[in-house]
């Protein structure tokens, strides 16, 4: 039998046998404890009596023990089942070929004293972190983002992320959102949807009266229960297939038949993502010669985004034309016309619009009513950010 012997027991023929007096010992221990209610008061009083823990004979090193006891030395033995006569094999407790050496009451008294002064949001095991978006969020290049942790001193902070391990030299940086303002944005957005109905009945393309109305009814039905906490998990799932994060947007895959809709494809629905102050890294107080400009604007990286998106799908199907991708899609032609012709516009553009310094004359409006060249270096001049 490998291993340490605990305390009050010794090996004979490969079985453990319990020790008489150090069986009492244990009991004596288990006892005072019972009575005293405090780990540090007995290991004082253990201490001042000359009580060691025992000595343990090893073949390789000679022996162990013989100590006075420490706190971690004294809670494994107030808490090892191997006295109730049982052991313990990856993490589960079952009875063994020896007997007990502590009888049952002794031993529930003293689990409940440790029970009761267990300092509150310690947890006896590693338990699984409940995320809602567990599963269904996956980063720019595709990888699954997973909920993680942090901590600072006793404070805990949950964010989502890129798998790291999938990661490799020359990747582009993970994507992290904090758990509760990505899980808050996702549902704060599929409620104004589900609630919709006239974006409900352009993307499902319904038009008889008993399908929009079950259409109508069941989205209804999904919005108040992602906003009631006991049961959002379910209904996240019941609607979601995925949620793809772009680089200035989020696609969430809708799933039709949630909602009613016999489609065989999902729905896709683009929002834009979280509009947080707050970065994962700390800000760091930053002197500049110069004001910086700051005018980051969501629905103009909404539409950038939107247009990328456009810009796939007119890849993803070069046998179709405009007009015959908008009624496949249920979209206006010369809208996508329009955002095709932005999602070619110059990388100086788009990072100006996302880091939020764009000139004045950079707008939606202007974005989508402007004949743009399709030459970078005349697009920067025609708005303003010609070097």
């Amino acid at each position: 039998m490998g291993g340490p012997v605990p305390l009050g027991y010794e090996v004979v023929e490969r079985k453990l046998v319990p020790v008489s007096d150090e069986a009492e010992r244990v009991r004596t221990i288990m006892r005072r404890y019972v009575e005293i209610g405090s780990v540090p008061v007995l290991l004082e009083q253990l201490k001042a009596e000359g009580i060691l823990t025992k000595v343990q004979v090893l073949s390789s090193t000679g022996h162990r023990g013989g100590i006075s006891f420490a706190r971690g030395s004294l809670f494994h033995l107030l808490k090892n089942p191997i006295y109730r006569g049982k052991i313990v094999h990856k993490g589960q407790v079952y009875y063994g070929e020896h007997e007990a050496i502590v009888d049952e009451d002794l031993w529930e008294q003293v689990q409940m004293h440790l029970q009761e002064r267990a300092p509150a949001g310690k947890r006896p095991t590693n338990e699984p972190q409940q995320a809602l978006l567990q599963g269904l969020m996956f980063d720019p290049e595709g990888w699954p983002m997973v909920p993680t942790y942090g901590s600072n001193g006793t404070r805990r902070y949950t964010y989502y992320v890129s798998r790291k391990d999938l990661a490799r030299k020359g990747d582009p940086r993970p994507t992290r959102f904090r758990r509760g303002e990505i899980e808050n944005h996702i549902t704060s957005q599929l409620v104004t949807f589900l609630n919709d109905e006239h974006a409900l009945r352009h993307m499902s393309g319904a038009h008889e009266a008993e399908a929009l109305q079950t259409l109508f009814e069941r989205g209804l039905w999904l919005a108040q229960d992602l906003a009631r906490p006991d049961r959002s998990e379910d209904a996240l799932r019941g609607i979601l297939n995925a949620i793809l994060v772009t680089k200035y947007a989020i696609r969430m895959e809708l799933k039709p038949d949630a909602l009613g809709i016999g489609h065989t494809e999902t729905w896709s629905c683009i929002i834009p993502r979280p509009t947080g102050r707050r970065p994962f890294r700390e800000a760091k107080l930053k002197m500049e010669a110069k004001p910086q400009n700051d005018r980051y604007e969501a629905d103009l990286v909404l539409l950038l985004a939107e247009a990328i998106e456009v810009q796939r799908l007119v890849l993803a199907s070069p046998e179709l034309s405009l007009n015959q991708l908008g009624k496949r899609e249920g979209r206006c032609r010369t809208n996508l016309a329009r955002l095709l012709r932005i999602s070619w516009i110059s990388p100086r553009i788009v990072e100006a619009v996302a880091a939020g310094t764009q000139p004045k004359t950079v707008t939606r409006k202007v974005l989508l009513s402007s004949e743009i060249p399709l030459a970078w270096e005349e697009q920067e001049r025609m708005l303003g950010l010609a070097a």
